[in-house]
């Protein structure tokens, strides 16, 4: 289990390493279709400034072990 954390939010997730779907060093996939699992309320709230659509599919964030105090971390 992991931590996803980002200025909005965050939320624990399973981690699946080096799956079938292998995202490029640096960047992390977490599927939207499972409703139990809001990664929308972490990623960005802005709206494109055309469509209108929120622009959910980015944003930076930290991925720490679930469980894990700040302190071992390396956090503030």
């Amino acid at each position: 289990m992991v931590r996803i954390e980002s200025r909005r939010g965050s939320i624990e997730l399973p981690a699946w390493i080096n799956g079938r779907g292998k995202p490029p060093r640096g960047q992390v996939f977490v599927p939207f279709f499972d409703e139990t699992k809001l990664i929308n309320e972490v990623t960005l709230d802005a709206l494109d400034p055309f469509s209108r659509q929120p622009d959910c599919k980015k944003c930076a964030v930290k991925v720490v072990r679930a469980g894990a105090s700040r302190d071992t971390q390396g956090g503030a």
